[in-house]
């Protein structure tokens, strides 16, 4: 089991964690890499973490296949259920757990770790509440089972859950209604209990009335004007009794005025908390957005172009004094699109060209753009930089190396070849963005044409750089020599071959 690392094991620079890479072992390489993936994912470093975890992905499929890649996806799923799943990114880090899922999923083609997909899922179910995190983790159920057993599953456990708060509820309304059957009970014995005073007081002067009929008339008359005093005495206990109900009624509009106050500021400050969360959900998934747009953005042009594209809305065309610029292509390539049927020609293509950014990402190049099978990228563009030159013969030579192994692969199976010619000039060159809806970065100028001449007259696994560039680094490699060659259209030019690094020379 990989175990993710703390946030403060990584660097800040993705491609400094890359290259700290470099020398570890298949196992050791993948660990790390995954580590590094997660960590930068509990920064919520979206676009750290994609470099790094396509980076262990490349690695995977180069040494173990599509099974070694699906797992890294699994290793990665486990790292952020075991750091990211509470919290501010959590929402993003369910997403990124379903994205991982799936894609383990499409490269799991015998279907061994099905078992393991759905365990996952499942924990991701029981903690989402997100309603676009609960859609993929549907969408995603019924493609690991398109029976829908395992959608009703994964249902019924939402369902348990909001089936046990609406119990909660209805527990809360009950207390409630028996607190006021309470109140209105206490209320009646009230009132019973004055009924049942009045009751034995005229009782009691029933019973006066009756002994006072025995006594001379006098004492009538004495008992008539004790039972006149009684009366209004009886009146006056009457008028409080009105008054103290007149009281209760007054205390009882003042406590269902206060109830409804209370009620109000209630729902007031509930219908805030709703407004508050809602403003912060939507808070962040603004920032979600804009992350993935720039991203997008980084995916298109150049870091500095983007900055300028974003700041000014236009990017000025810039002339660079020197410029090396790269182009491959695959030998017979016609032959191998016959050969191969089409949606697996794509596949294999975009493998090859997925290798190729990977390694011009880590030796800083510059991708320029794709035309069928060819591949053109330059150095020390948009940037200058004095190891632009070495760095571009590096990143060749390490796609050559690439690709042998790759082929190694692809001649077990029986598969056609991907060989590649590689050529590379220096000069001058301008840059820019062209486009308005659709944008691109391009460079323009002889040296560009003069670099796609080096290609076609280099052959399949070779790197063939022209006398210009030989010059600047003709001391870092090793080099064959084969004299000016005729070009179309130009003079003849020195070109050489780069066959390896010179011994002092430091990758």
């Amino acid at each position: 089991m990989i175990n993710w690392l703390p946030a403060q094991s990584i660097s800040g620079d993705p491609q400094a964690d890359i290259r700290s890479l470099r020398g570890l072992s298949n196992s050791e390489y993948l660990e790390t890499a995954v580590d590094y993936a997660v960590a930068y994912s509990q920064q919520g470093d979206g676009a750290a973490a994609n470099k790094l975890l396509s980076n262990a992905l490349l690695k995977a499929r180069i040494s173990g296949g599509r099974n070694a890649a699906a797992r890294v996806h699994l290793a990665y799923v486990k790292g952020l259920q075991e750091c990211c799943l509470t919290g501010p990114n959590e929402n993003i880090a369910q997403l990124r757990i379903i994205t991982s899922l799936t894609k383990a999923h499409n490269l799991d083609r015998n279907r061994v770790l099905t078992g393991e997909i759905q365990d996952a899922l499942r924990q991701v179910n029981a903690q989402a509440t997100a309603s676009n995190v609960l859609a993929g983790v549907a969408r995603l159920a019924r493609t690991l089972d398109p029976s829908g057993q395992f959608s009703e599953e994964l249902q019924g456990a939402t369902q348990m859950a909001i089936t046990q708060q609406d119990l909660e509820n209805q527990s809360a309304e009950l207390q409630d209604e028996v607190r006021a059957k309470e109140q209105e009970i206490q209320n009646l014995s009230l009132a019973a209990a004055r009924e049942r005073a009045l009751v034995e007081y005229h009782k009691k002067v029933a019973d006066s009335l009756y002994f006072a009929g025995l006594i001379d008339s006098l004492t009538v008359m004495q008992q008539e004007q004790a039972l006149m005093e009684q009366a209004a005495t009886i009146q006056l206990q009457e008028s409080e009794l009105e008054l103290q109900e007149s009281e209760l009624e007054l205390q009882d509009a003042r406590s269902r005025t206060m109830m409804v106050i209370i009620f109000s500021a209630l729902l007031g400050l509930g219908l805030v908390s709703i407004f508050y969360l809602r403003s912060r959900q939507l808070n962040r998934r603004l920032a979600t957005e804009k992350a993935r747009s720039e991203e997008l953005l980084l995916n298109i042009l150049p870091k500095d172009v983007a900055e300028e594209l974003k700041t000014t809305g236009q990017v000025e065309p810039r002339f660079y004094e020197l410029g090396t610029v790269l182009f491959t292509d695959f030998v017979d390539f016609s032959s191998i699109a016959q050969a191969l049927p089409s949606d697996r020609l794509i596949k294999d293509l975009d493998e090859c060209f997925q290798i190729f950014d990977h390694l011009a990402g880590e030796f800083g190049v510059e991708k320029i753009k794709t035309i069928g099978d060819a591949y053109m990228c330059i150095g020390g563009v948009p940037t200058p930089d004095k190891t632009a030159v070495r760095n571009m013969i590096r990143f060749a030579l390490e796609l050559q190396r690439h690709l042998a192994a790759w082929n190694a692969q692809r001649a077990k199976e029986q598969l056609p070849l991907f060989q590649a010619r590689i050529g590379i000039h220096t000069g001058p060159v301008v840059a820019g963005v062209v486009g308005v809806k659709k944008f691109s970065y391009d460079v323009w100028g002889d040296t560009v044409n003069i670099a796609a001449r080096m290609e076609s007259q280099s052959v399949a696994g070779k790197v063939n750089i022209s006398g210009t560039t030989h010059s600047l680094v003709q001391h870092d490699f090793q080099f064959t020599a084969r004299g000016p060659i005729e070009l179309k259209n130009m003079a003849p030019m020195d070109m050489y071959f780069v066959e390896r690094a010179a011994l002092s020379s430091n990758r």
